[in-house]
C-alpha cells in the first residue's frame, strides 16, 4: 500500500495499507474470533430455543401447561439476549492460529454442531421438565414456577458452557466479565419476578421457599458437569474437533 506502485495496487486482491505482513496474522486471527463467537452465540441460543419447544410440545403431550406465553417472551428477553451477547465479546483462543483453516464449503453448522444443539436442548428440557414434574403435586402455579428458575438457570449455565463449545471450561485461559455480570444480573432480576407482588401477579409464579428454590437452581447448575461430561466423551472419542 505504501511502497507498492498504482499498477500493482489496483492489480491486488489485497493491499497492506502499512505495508505490514503482521497485518494479515492479525486479520485472521480477529475473523477466526469473530467466525467462533457466532458460532458461540448461535449454539446457545438455539439450544435454548429447542428447550422451550421441548417442554412445551411435551407438556402439552401429557396435558398440562408449563408455560405461559409471557414467561417465554421473558425468558427469550432477559435470559438469553444479554449472554448471546455477551459470548459475541468472548476473548479469540491463544492457540487460535495453530488450528488448520475450516474447509471453504463447510457450513456454520459443520463438525456436529447441529448434533451438539440437539442433545444440549434435550437435556435442558428434560432438567425443565422434571423440575416441573416434582412440584406438580403441589399446583400448577407452583410446578410452572420450578421450571421457570430451573430454565432460566441451566439456559445461563449453557451460556457459560458455550466460552469452550467442545473442550473443557477448565482449559480456558480468558475470562469474560461481560458474560458474568449478564449471567449474574439475569438470575438477580429473574428472583425479583417472585417477591415483587406486582411482577408476580403479571407473571403468575408463586413465591416459592428457600429449599425449592435452592433445588431448581441446582437442577439447572446439573446442566454444566453433564455437558462437560458430554464434551469428554465426544472429544475421547476422536469427534471433539471441527
Amino acid at each position: 500500500g505504501r511502497c507498492g506502485s498504482e499498477v500493482s495496487r489496483r492489480a491486488s486482491a489485497l493491499v497492506l495499507a502499512d505495508d505490514n505482513f503482521a497485518t494479515i496474522i492479525a486479520a485472521v486471527a480477529e475473523g477466526r474470533r469473530i467466525y467462533e463467537n457466532i458460532r458461540r452465540a448461535l449454539q446457545f441460543l438455539l439450544s435454548s430455543n429447542l428447550a422451550e419447544v421441548l417442554a412445551i410440545l411435551i407438556g402439552a403431550l401429557l396435558g398440562v401447561t408449563v408455560f405461559l406465553p409471557i414467561h417465554l417472551l421473558w425468558i427469550n428477553l432477559i435470559t438469553d439476549s444479554f449472554p448471546a451477547i455477551a459470548l459475541g465479546m468472548e476473548k479469540g483462543a491463544p492457540d487460535a492460529m495453530q488450528k488448520p483453516p475450516h474447509a471453504a464449503d463447510a457450513g456454520i453448522f459443520s463438525g456436529g454442531m447441529g448434533f451438539d444443539i440437539l442433545w444440549q436442548g434435550l437435556l435442558v428440557a428434560a432438567l425443565t421438565l422434571a423440575a416441573f414434574l416434582l412440584a406438580l403435586p403441589r399446583g400448577g402455579q407452583e410446578a410452572t414456577s420450578m421450571a421457570f428458575i430451573t430454565m432460566t438457570m441451566a439456559e445461563l449455565v449453557q451460556a457459560i458452557n458455550m466460552r469452550n463449545r467442545r473442550g473443557s471450561l477448565l482449559r480456558l485461559k480468558t475470562t469474560n466479565i461481560w458474560l458474568a455480570v449478564s449471567a449474574g444480573g439475569a438470575v438477580l432480576i429473574n428472583l425479583l419476578l417472585f417477591y415483587v407482588p406486582p411482577l408476580t401477579d403479571l407473571f403468575q409464579l408463586a413465591p416459592l421457599p428457600p429449599l425449592q428454590i435452592a433445588l431448581a437452581l441446582g437442577l439447572g447448575f446439573l446442566l454444566l458437569p453433564m455437558v462437560e461430561l458430554g464434551k469428554f466423551l465426544r472429544n475421547l472419542g476422536g469427534s471433539g474437533k471441527d
